[in-house]
């Protein structure tokens, strides 16, 4: 006995609710996948702007650790207060002491100023000759009502802003970072201290 298959085609209706069926699929999957790009990117972000602020902490350390008298006889120190510092090294360790300037300004940057000294005899001119650079972006200090330097004596005493600069010994530097506050309310703290080996005893840090 022989037997009969009876094929039936895929109708118009059963097509379109397929296509319907797997258009909300690769929707909801584009989306997903967009939500995670996007929280990795901000992570990301976050990640290489604090690493960015961690090196510049650590470089206005090294600076501050060989802070020396100016070309022209200049204190090492030359201005300390909370969002700015302005001191004498050799930055390019080509035995001349540049005048050396960080600062954050209105965008949120962290900046370092340089001047070379210039002239016969060598005289600082930061009018004119200093260079800006970038050190690190998305420092929010300002905004969270934190200062960025702190200054302290040889006895470990915190020193008050618009004292004497020839009472520091060791600076401390504070930087919070954040890409965005809105996202993310927690700032990145990243903090470091820098003893001036020329004005400490002995080169080591105050007790």
């Amino acid at each position: 006995m022989g037997f009969k298959t009876k094929l039936r085609g895929v109708s118009l209706v059963e097509t379109l609710i397929t296509i319907l069926i797997l258009s909300v699929v690769m929707i909801g999957f584009t989306y997903l996948i967009s939500r995670v790009l996007i929280a990795n990117s901000f992570t990301i972000e976050t990640g290489i702007a604090s690493r960015v602020a961690d090196k510049g902490v650590r470089e206005v350390v090294r600076e501050l650790r060989k802070a020396t008298h100016a070309e022209d006889g200049s204190f090492p120190l030359e201005s300390a207060s909370e969002y700015e510092i302005i001191f004498y090294s050799d930055y390019d360790g080509d035995d001349v002491v540049e005048r050396l300037r960080y600062f954050v300004d209105t965008n949120d940057e962290f900046k370092r100023g340089v001047t070379e000294p210039s002239g016969s005899p060598l005289t600082y001119d930061p009018d004119n000759d200093e260079v800006l650079s970038n050190v690190a972006n998305y420092v929010v200090n300002d905004g969270a009502g934190e200062p960025i330097f702190a200054y302290y004596d040889r006895s470990n005493n915190l020193l008050a802003y618009g004292g004497s600069t020839n009472m520091i010994t060791l600076v401390e530097i504070l930087l919070f970072v954040n890409v965005d506050q809105i996202k993310a309310p927690n700032n990145v703290r990243i903090k470091s201290k820098s003893v001036i080996r020329n004005l400490s005893d002995f080169g080591q840090a105050p007790s």
